[in-house]
């Protein structure tokens, strides 16, 4: 079994070392399960191989699993791993119909300026990565529907290593390239330096401290941010959005809205999921000031691209 699985590639190599699958034989072989797990999944009863499996007579008894409905078991497994794992406070699942919802409103108002063009889609805190595929999938069937043709790239960034894992083997499955799915702390590595984006959908974690990622963040003595994605120009006067350590849910906001593309006539647009705390209370800042500040930045970005 080992070398069967030190023969993938590198880049399955990560997804398996992300899962701890090693571990994972170690223990059923411990508990001699391995062999009855493996007797399961090459069962007569079961087919997971692309190609049928036929009689002596060429009559197919049971047929091959298309990509596609690889995909639909692989999506089912997603689902079911997601409601049993994100126990960790501020960590959601996010429901098929919200990530609908969020598509829709990132995409509609727009859609007559939709062109033959190359799109940028961004997920900061990605998971298994279905935003990222929801939101490819409508743009390209809106795309095609005004007659148009576009070339879209998904990036990602995501910290858990098994939800990172998934969204990987997710891209590999439907043959998208994995480079751009970056696994690290967002707020403490930001992936994508310099880079903007012209989507970008998220539902971060909230009421869960950043404590931790602002130990990278904050430096020297007086713990000031240098991050630029949290700094904020105004009036000549450089500020400093610093939310308390409790909650780090608009470092999130702030690392999109950095992100944001000034140079193109759509702009970029934005669709994140918040608790509400963030923008109506004032304590969750070190700073009452900051609170402000990060609305009044909101608001201007609001007004020179509005929706």
């Amino acid at each position: 079994m080992r070398d069967y699985l030190n023969g993938f590639s590198d880049n399955v190599q990560e997804i398996i070392s992300k899962f701890k699958f090693s571990n994972q034989l170690e223990t059923l072989v411990e508990h001699n399960r391995l062999y009855s797990l493996i007797k399961k999944f090459t069962d007569s009863e079961i087919n997971l191989s692309p190609e049928p499996i036929k009689d002596k007579k060429g009559k197919v008894i049971q047929p091959g699993l298309s990509n596609l409905g690889m995909g639909y078991i692989f999506e089912e497994l997603i689902r079911r791993f997601n409601e049993e794992n994100n126990e960790e406070a501020g960590e959601h699942f996010t429901p098929r119909d919200i990530i609908k919802l969020m598509v829709n409103l990132i995409f509609m108002p727009v859609k007559d300026q939709i062109q033959n063009t190359t799109y940028l889609v961004y997920d900061c805190a990605c998971g298994s990565g279905g935003m990222l595929t929801e939101a490819e999938n409508f743009l390209q069937e809106l795309a095609t529907g005004m007659g148009k043709e576009v070339t879209i790239y998904l990036y990602g960034q995501e910290v858990n290593p098994e939800t990172y894992a998934i969204c990987q083997a997710d891209m590999l499955i439907k043959g998208k390239k994995t480079d751009n799915i970056k696994y690290a702390s967002t707020l403490a590595n930001d992936g994508f330096p310099n880079f903007t984006f012209d989507f970008m959908l998220a539902n971060p974690p909230y009421g869960k401290s950043w404590k931790v990622d602002g130990d990278k963040i904050l430096v020297g003595r007086k713990k000031e941010i240098k991050d630029s994605r949290f700094l904020v120009w105004h009036q000549g006067e450089e500020l400093q959005l610093i939310p308390r350590n409790s909650d780090g849910q608009l470092l999130f906001l702030m690392n999109k809205l950095s992100k944001m593309k000034d140079s193109t006539r759509l702009g970029s647009r934005i669709a994140i999921v918040h608790n509400g705390s963030a923008l109506f209370t004032e304590k969750l800042w070190l700073k009452a000031s900051s609170f402000k500040r990060i609305k009044r930045k909101i608001f201007m970005i609001n007004q020179s691209y509005p929706f």
